[in-house]
């Protein structure tokens, strides 16, 4: 095929998609997702966007484009989720560390590139009925809505997971006890040390 061929295909995918979602031109937001983004901004945070679609591009033309200090999509690298590689460059971009930066996923393969990545916490996102996955996959902790967590919850779990990052074979577990929630260090046969509420 030739190059006229393929872009010509991409743009009746496109024409199709947008008959599919009935003309909708930008991008769906979770309201508290932009409150969120918006709060970490306010406080200095550099935030990138790693996504497998060019379709995250179009962010920069909503509520939080003019906030987002990089997106990076899947063009801009050789391998997709559950490679790392995503990831990597968007923290590159913006120039942080990965052992320092937090990432934010609902799929179990971007959870997978996180972790393989060796970032500082990742948080995994449960918007349907996928939280065992993400942890199995390797989240740090699992919420519902990013309206579960706080500023200062993050920044205590990024410093406790950070603390115990380096000893291989434990990680962290987030539970819920009677309304409070409860952050358990285990070993990777289950075995619980402690338990922090």
């Amino acid at each position: 095929k030739s190059k006229t061929d393929i872009n010509t295909i991409r743009a009746k995918r496109r024409e199709y998609y947008l008959k599919l979602i009935g003309g909708i031109t930008s991008l769906p937001l979770y309201a508290t997702t932009v409150e969120f983004i918006k709060e970490l901004n306010k406080r200095g945070v550099l935030i990138a966007i790693g996504s497998a679609s060019d379709q995250a591009l179009r962010l920069r033309e909503g509520k939080i484009g003019t906030i987002i200090n990089n997106i990076t999509t899947g063009k801009d690298v050789k391998q997709g989720k559950p490679s790392p590689d995503i990831f990597l460059l968007a923290a590159n971009r913006i120039g942080v560390d990965p052992e320092e930066a937090i990432v934010f996923e609902d799929a179990v393969s971007g959870v997978i590139a996180a972790r393989e990545g060796n970032f500082g916490l990742v948080v995994g996102i449960d918007r349907g009925n996928s939280r065992e996955a993400l942890l199995k996959a390797g989240a740090d902790v699992v919420v519902g809505d990013l309206e579960d967590l706080s500023l200062a919850e993050l920044s205590e779990l990024f410093n406790l997971f950070k603390s115990v990052d380096n000893v291989s074979g434990y990680r962290i577990q987030t539970l819920t006890r009677q309304g409070y929630k409860v952050y358990r260090l285990t070993d990777t046969t289950a075995n619980s040390f402690f338990e922090v509420v």
